[in-house]
């Protein structure tokens, strides 16, 4: 069983991501987690369609939520801001500020 392309993939992984939700609003945490699995089996088939290696594009991606988490420390310590006693929507606005500084991740 294999699909022919990245955009198979991706159809995919929105069916199971609908099956997560269906079960999630019948309150079946059981099988919102067996679909939550069977969408991240299909997902990490996706990098290969496109020539990257599943492993490495989600280490890339750790390593890009790390550096812009590390931003938005910065930007609240030279603010004088505590980010556990910030809302939510505080600590968002300082994630879309992070996002916008360059990357040293490619």
């Amino acid at each position: 069983m294999d699909w022919r392309d990245i955009g198979e993939v991706l159809k995919k992984v929105r069916e199971e991501l609908d099956e997560a939700e269906a079960a999630l609003a019948e309150g079946d945490n059981d099988a919102v987690a067996s679909e939550i699995g069977d969408m991240m089996l299909a997902l990490a088939n996706a990098p290969r369609f496109i020539g990257y290696n599943a492993e490495e594009t989600l280490r890339r991606a750790c390593d890009k939520f790390i550096g812009r988490f590390e931003a938005v420390e910065r930007l609240a310590s030279s603010r004088g801001l505590d980010l556990r006693k910030l809302s939510p929507s505080k600590i968002e606005a300082l994630w879309q500020e992070a996002k916008r500084f360059p990357r040293n991740d490619k």
